[in-house]
């Protein structure tokens, strides 16, 4: 149980540094967001916080079924960023 909440963890930290490498990227290129996609981020945002406290649940909790829903969180968020990264 502890391997997998840890990587859950693990992946929250890798959404973080994708969305801070895609900045850093649109800053090079001098390129920003719409107003629409920034809603979405803020949205994709509250998910990584929504996946972290789940995470930190199940670690505390050892409950199993937190993960699957972890899971679906993630296959979410993935979703947004390849959207994003599309347009």
């Amino acid at each position: 149980g502890y391997f997998h909440v840890l990587n859950d963890l693990e992946r929250i930290g890798d959404h973080a540094e994708n969305f801070y490498e895609t900045g850093e990227d649109m800053l090079e290129k001098g390129l920003e967001f719409s107003v629409d996609a920034i809603e979405e981020i803020n949205g994709m945002k509250e998910q990584v916080l929504n996946a972290f406290s789940l995470a930190k649940q199940a670690f505390i909790e050892l409950d199993k079924m937190i993960l699957t829903t972890l899971a679906n969180i993630e296959n979410d968020i993935d979703k947004t960023n390849k959207e994003l990264k599309a347009i």
